[in-house]
């Protein structure tokens, strides 16, 4: 098991995670606290993701509030318990924006050399309003210094270097999550 607290740098909140490998795949946890000027949020998420962290099921609580269910055949293929209707033929990847986790998903699915990049197409999902929609995103791997694995992250005109652990888990997003705490193996 891999434990993951990450501090909110961009408003008042955190997030603690769970992540346990399976003979199944791998199934993360997360509790995420979070405030903006006008509330405070309690967002619980639930991912199941085969070997290759390819997503196949997303359950997001945000308590009364709402909360919704996607399924994935990890080959592009969604469906929702919102019935909401998105052009997703081959989108592998979600990007839910409230945690870096889903950084992690990109990062371990595929083996990197330095300065090789990939574009991604996402179901990019606010945590917030819960909104879907499709973004593109290109990670590009830096190589590694003193810190961890280096990724240069663009989406849309949005671009910061992220660093990730061994595991490929988010230390170091910057201005946006900082890794408060960790624990567990290497997978």
């Amino acid at each position: 098991m891999k434990k993951v607290v990450w501090v909110n740098e961009e408003s008042a909140g955190s997030e603690y995670i769970e992540v346990v490998k399976t003979h199944h795949g791998i199934e993360a946890n997360g509790n995420i606290i979070l405030t903006t000027e006008k509330d405070a949020f309690k967002i619980d998420y639930h991912m199941l993701l085969d070997s290759d962290w390819k997503v196949k099921r997303l359950e997001v609580n945000q308590g009364k509030a709402s909360s919704f269910t996607l399924h994935s055949n990890g080959k592009g293929t969604w469906c929702s318990s919102l019935r909401e209707e998105w052009d997703t033929e081959g989108i592998i990847d979600l990007d839910l924006s409230i945690t870096p986790f889903s950084n992690s998903l990109p990062i371990n699915r595929f083996k990197w050399k330095p300065h090789h990049s990939r574009r991604l197409h996402v179901l990019f999902i606010d945590g917030l309003s819960l909104d879907i929609r499709v973004r593109e995103q290109v990670y590009t791997y830096l190589g590694r210094n003193e810190f961890g694995r280096q990724f240069n992250y663009r989406c849309e005109d949005y671009e910061t270097v992220l660093t990730v652990d061994e595991d490929g888990f988010v230390t170091d997003y910057p201005g946006v999550f900082s890794c408060g705490y960790k624990e567990g193996f290497s997978f």
